[in-house]
């Protein structure tokens, strides 16, 4: 027994390589046995051992981390349990296997949204009765609305396994790495031509609606970029530990990580998520003149690493060109090209045809889980599809409690004078200010959730929970003890 205490710490010290071990591991798995029973035996058998091996923050950071799609690996449900003619997804069994072990731990922190939460399972239980009573031709929509409604239990999950800072400095830590894999992963697909997950898996393992098609980087813009969540989810993190006291982090290593993350999307031609995280940004630099002071060092070893980007690597200095000429079309929306030039349909015709749909369901509750929301839904436009999804009580109920979160945070964070905590209440507001920009052009917000929608919900939530408690609890205790710190 002593023999083995060496080694299980040398594994707790370096987590970081296990999980990309383990995730390498499961890729072999997913290539050599695909959905077969043994699959499904050792997918059984990984997710019975979240009881067993490793605590419960080193599961529920894998999680997140395989939710993700790291690289765009596992957004296909390549590995899992195979039922015949459906399949539970691995991260699935993991939701189900961390649920029953956190069930009776209790937060250690109050959650202020949890009454708007409870509100917000009103109108999801309306959904499915409303998706119910409308029929099913196929027992596999509803299985399939299980699937979107399971990953909605890392709200519940996460909040009872982080017990202090120092969990979140963990999580962090462990995520950080994979903001990296997923911009090397955007990078292959320039010479391979394809995702690294359609060179290992192939075509047939994609879901034709995520596929953006081959690519010849030489001749056209790549559209892709990967875990798109998680590079939000660090740049939120990186937004807070530039500005927290005892540097946990290199700073010039959050700063690499902050223009990872944004050049990502940017080199992938996406407007709507340069918009978002780029106004994330440019506001958390404008709310204090420290916060440009500490970042400027960084920013200029960073301009100085695109220079060198630009002029010594033709193929992305050439991606580079066209995705900056595809997100300028963005001026054309300003000036009343709904079109941006023949460039997006979002305005002129996919929004439209969903609100066609719309309008011919109940405009109170909408389609709610029905055959017709899952055939009419676009995930390009989300106001509308949320309308279809919800109807109006859903969507009003829905964007009030963004902006509820986003103006909570903020003033909390302009009421708290000098606390050490309240430099996370900034990062979470605009990180969900930016979403919140991101929205109209692709549903992040709904009362479905994929994998990697959920475990991000329940990380978010459970980061400005925490910390808005944690910040009022140390304003209390300043004003008590008549401490300034100015």
């Amino acid at each position: 027994m002593h023999n083995i205490q060496p080694f299980v710490k040398s594994i707790n010290k370096n987590r970081g390589i296990v999980y990309i071990l383990l995730i390498l591991a499961i890729i072999f798995l997913a290539k050599v046995i695909g959905n077969s029973l043994l699959s499904s035996v050792l997918s059984i058998g990984i997710a019975f051992s979240v009881f067993f091996i490793f605590d419960n923050l080193f599961w529920v950071t894998f999680t997140f981390i395989y939710a993700s799609c790291p690289a765009g690996l596992f957004n296909q449900y390549t590995f899992g349990l195979n039922l015949g003619e459906v399949v539970v997804d691995f991260s699935q069994l993991l939701f189900i296997a961390l649920l029953i072990k956190v069930w009776n731990i209790r937060p250690v922190f109050p959650r202020f949204y949890k009454p708007f939460l409870i509100i917000l399972l009103f109108v999801v239980i309306i959904n499915v009765l409303n998706g119910a009573l409308s029929g099913f031709s196929e027992i596999r929509i509803l299985f399939r609305v299980f699937k979107l409604l399971l990953p909605f239990s890392f709200i519940y999950i996460f909040p009872r396994i982080i017990r202090n800072e120092v969990d979140f400095r963990y999580f962090f830590r462990m995520i950080f790495p994979f903001v990296f894999i997923a911009f090397a992963a955007q990078l292959l697909v320039f010479p391979l031509g394809v995702p690294p997950s359609v060179s290992i898996f192939g075509w047939e393992f994609q879901n034709a609606e995520n596929i953006i098609g081959e690519v010849n980087a030489k001749e056209e813009l790549s559209r892709y970029a990967f875990s798109t969540l998680l590079l939000t989810m660090a740049l939120m993190g990186s937004m807070y530990y530039l500005n927290v006291r005892g540097k946990p982090f290199n700073r010039y290593y959050l700063g690499l990580i902050m223009f990872t993350c944004f050049f990502s999307v940017v080199l992938a031609g996406s407007r709507s998520w340069t918009i978002g995280l780029g106004t994330s940004i440019i506001l958390w630099s404008l709310m204090s003149f420290r916060r440009i002071k500490k970042i400027l060092l960084p920013g200029l070893g960073i301009i100085l690493l695109v220079f060198l980007i630009r002029h010594n690597l033709p193929v992305i200095n050439h991606q580079l060109d066209m995705a900056l000429t595809r997100i300028k079309t963005f001026e054309l929306f300003a000036e009343g090209d709904i079109t941006a030039g023949e460039t997006s349909s979002r305005f002129d015709i996919r929004g439209p045809t969903v609100m066609k749909a719309f309008h011919k369901t109940n405009p109170l509750i909408g389609a709610g889980y029905s055959e017709f929301f899952f055939n009419n839904a676009d995930g390009h436009v989300g106001h509308q599809s949320l309308l279809l999804q919800s109807g109006y009580l859903g969507y009003i109920l829905l964007n009030l409690f963004i902006i509820y979160l986003i103006l909570k945070q903020l003033f909390l964070y302009l009421r708290s004078g000098t606390t050490d905590s309240r430099v996370a209440l900034i990062a979470g507001s605009l990180i969900l200010l930016g979403l919140y920009i991101i929205l109209p052009g692709l549903a992040i917000f709904s009362y479905m959730a994929s994998p990697e929608n959920g475990t991000f919900y329940g990380v978010y939530l459970t980061f400005v929970g925490f910390f808005s408690h944690r910040t009022r609890l140390e304003k209390y205790l300043i004003n008590s003890s008549g401490i300034n710190h100015n």
